[in-house]
């Protein structure tokens, strides 16, 4: 169980976005769901912070600086962009549960690590 929620923004359809929040809100993160235009506002108002954005749509969040890791969901993800973001990981669906929980904590940890070594 994580001790402290990290803020997880998820960006998907709503099936997947409904899936995705009840796995890792039962891993102990918080879950904001959105749609794509709602999601770059969020990101540009900069009221709330995410440790990390799980999508469908990797393209939308990577034409800006982003202080965020990224988790790239799809059935046939491009390889190339994991490539194009140092913080970004691709998960294959169908997935399992552990393996999206796992991949989460991987990046926000990692991030956390970046963050205190700075």
């Amino acid at each position: 169980m994580i001790l402290v929620p990290w803020r997880v923004l998820v960006v998907e359809d709503p099936l997947v976005r409904r899936l995705i929040d009840g796995i890792l809100t039962r891993g102990g993160f918080e879950v904001i769901q959105a749609e794509p235009q709602h999601a770059l506002q969020l990101l540009a108002e900069q009221k709330v912070e995410f440790a990390l954005v799980v999508t469908n749509a990797p393209q939308l969040f990577l034409t800006r600086p982003c202080n965020f890791a990224l988790l790239y969901v799809a059935a046939s993800p491009d390889p190339e962009w994991p490539r194009k973001c140092p913080r970004c990981r691709a998960l294959r669906k169908p997935f399992h549960p552990k393996a999206l929980l796992d991949l989460a904590l991987e990046l926000v940890m990692a991030q956390g690590d970046e963050a205190s070594s700075a």
